[in-house]
């Protein structure tokens, strides 16, 4: 399997592991170009034998001797220690690496991420009965299998957007009713453990996928013979095959043509395609609109009359800021046409004088969106908090953490940072964004990032982060979205499950505590701020558009005024805890938004919303660890 996917060059950004999954794991995340290579030699080769290479009186012996165990685990320790040097500990990977193993204190997964390498590994494929417990930090560990066997939730959990799972063919074999006292155990054992995968593939969020890899194996053999590890020929025999199966299925399923590997159908039309096809559709919906309104006008006015006191007029409201917006954006693209024809052909966009145009054009635009959002539908914005430091100083970069809910938050928010703060904001956001045509021309012309789903992975999209803050100046604002999505009520329940899943159970316990927020993803957040040593971090609370979910709240919501407000909480460069463990970053990053959550309830609560019904709740069966 992983031959084939490194053949239709898919490199991995995030590695999880359990069992011997651990085990094969930690090759790929040390050297994920050879590790296919290297674990063939490893698993064919004589390695298998050394570290299971008791006679069966030997084993006996061990067996009466230690009442627990048939093998030895200084073989597997040796081998492990040999095939990772110089590498011992998760830091000297070269791909993030995580494996659980089977707390027997606590009857809870541990999850190792960081510290030394072997223990950790051997930890994770300590199989009952074969290998005794592996003793870390006082605690007792068997092997992970017994309590996450195949993680997918725990990958999901740390920002996998794909996700490609490698097992060992067990999950294909359908099970039959025991016959045998033996058999009982294992059919128990294997209803627990794909009971546990068939709930968490139920629950993937929307925007992830999940390739389970076929072994091209096929009916597993009864009873105990399924477990026989110590066979080169049928190790050999299932590498062949997984390999042929797997390589069939990311031909079909990747659509790989020509040695080019397409992860799924393009999302976006190519960006010929959108100039010649898409912005002039806005001058063609502008002119519709201006024909239309007269008409739309008198029929909504008549509907008012009829239906005296039912609300404002909504349609004409609504005709009212569409209209605005499209005349905007079709005058915004036709300044951006005169811009690229006087930089000769976009030959100078990217230097500073273009730059500073674009910008100009952006804060026009928005402006004049939000005036209009202002006279017809009675928008009102509320700011509190300073978002320039309460003593004067040399300006420094920003870094802005907001919460994501309702729809024309982010527009706010980034015409807030233009004409407020005089910034000039580096977005990132979702490549689908790109469909509207006067977002598509002027954010690809000044610094933003635009982040496909299933494209490039975790590290793609950390490293693009990473370019946008490094690039920040003194009047640069980065504006990063933690939560990855708008709130709802269903993606709050969703988030804070996947997090139990993936065995952070304080980070879960955390999350139901904050109703109104989702988690924040921590990876693109520290990075950014690792990336721009001297940035202050701004956090972003509001209200007012966080409970329109659906259409039909957007459009109930236009029958009165919408009022917004916000909280602004400014963290100097200084007490920000760049230099802090990762565990304590996330701690922390948890902690404001905590704040963040406590400010929405209290905002809630003061009008008259405390009580409200339709505040999201988790399960009643549902019970946090």
């Amino acid at each position: 399997m992983l031959r084939a996917l490194s053949e239709a060059g898919i490199r991995p950004d995030l590695v999880v592991g359990t069992s011997i999954g651990a085990v094969n794991g930690v090759f790929v995340a040390l050297d994920p170009d050879r590790a296919a290579s290297r674990l063939g030699d490893l698993w064919q080769g004589e390695s298998l034998r050394v570290v299971f290479s008791e006679t069966f009186v030997g084993r006996a012996v061990r067996l009466v001797k230690s009442g627990t165990h048939l093998h030895s685990i200084e073989p597997l320790k040796r081998l492990l220690a040999d095939s990772l040097h110089p590498s011992d500990s998760f830091a000297d990977l070269a791909v993030p690496f995580s494996c659980v193993a089977a707390s027997i204190e606590d009857a809870s997964a541990r999850w190792f991420s960081g510290g030394p390498l072997v223990s950790a590994v051997m930890a994770s494929c300590a199989v009952p009965g074969l290998l005794p417990p592996v003793e870390i930090d006082g605690r007792h560990y068997f092997d992970g299998g017994l309590v996450d066997s195949i993680p997918v939730g725990r990958a999901v959990a740390l920002g996998a957007t794909t996700v490609y799972v490698l097992h060992v063919g067990r999950i294909e074999s359908p099970l039959s009713v025991p016959t045998r006292p033996w058999e009982v155990g294992l059919v128990a054992f294997e209803i627990a453990r794909r009971h546990r995968f068939h709930e968490e593939m139920s629950a993937i969020p929307h925007g992830v996928q999940v390739h389970v890899l076929p072994t091209g194996g096929e009916r597993l053999p009864p009873g105990l013979r399924q477990f026989r590890y110590r066979d080169k020929n049928m190790v050999s025999k299932s590498i062949e095959r997984s390999y042929a199966a797997a390589a069939n299925y990311l031909a079909q399923v990747t659509g790989s043509q020509g040695g080019r590997l397409r992860l799924e159908p393009p999302m976006l039309p190519p960006r010929v395609l959108r100039r010649v096809v898409l912005a002039p559709l806005v001058i063609v919906i502008a002119g519709a609109l201006v024909s239309l309104t007269p008409l739309l006008a008198v029929a909504s006015v008549t509907f008012r009359l009829v239906r005296w006191g039912s609300g404002r007029m909504r349609v004409l409201r609504l005709v009212y800021v569409a209209l605005t917006w499209f005349l905007g954006e079709a005058a915004a693209l036709a300044v951006c046409l005169c811009l690229w024809l006087a930089s000769g052909f976009g030959g100078r966009l990217d230097t500073e004088p273009y730059q500073s145009r674009h910008y100009g054009v952006m804060r026009w635009f928005l402006d004049l969106t939000y005036r209009a959002a202002e006279r017809a539908c009675g928008l009102r914005v509320d700011v509190a908090g300073p978002p320039e430091p309460s003593v004067p100083a040399a300006p420094r970069p920003l870094i802005v953490f907001s919460r994501h809910a309702g729809p024309g938050d982010s527009l706010l928010l980034v015409r807030y940072l233009l004409t407020v703060c005089g910034r000039r904001p580096r977005i990132v956001m979702k490549a689908t964004l790109q469909l509207d045509p006067g977002l598509d021309v002027l954010a690809n012309r000044v610094p933003n990032a635009f982040l496909k789903r299933h494209q490039g992975g975790q590290r793609s999209r950390a490293e693009q982060v990473r370019r946008l803050a490094r690039g920040l100046d003194q009047r640069g604002a980065l504006l990063i979205f933690p939560e990855g999505a708008n709130w709802t009520p269903l993606r709050w329940r969703r988030a804070i499950e996947r997090l139990r899943r993936s065995g952070s159970a304080d980070l879960a316990r955390q999350a139901a505590a904050m109703p109104n927020v989702l988690p924040p993803r921590s990876r693109g957040a520290l990075t950014a701020i690792s990336a721009c040593p001297d940035a202050d971090v701004i956090f972003v609370a509001h209200t007012g558009t966080d409970r329109l979910v659906s259409v039909r709240d957007v459009w109930r919501s236009l029958s009165s005024d919408i009022s917004i407000r916000a909280r602004w909480w400014r963290v100097p460069a200084s007490e920000v805890p760049r230099a802090a463990g990762h565990d304590t970053q996330v701690q922390w990053l948890y902690d404001w938004w905590g704040r963040v959550d406590a400010w929405i309830a209290a905002e809630r609560a003061s009008a008259g919303l405390l009580a409200d019904d339709s505040a999201p709740r988790l399960p009643e069966v549902d019970t946090l660890p």
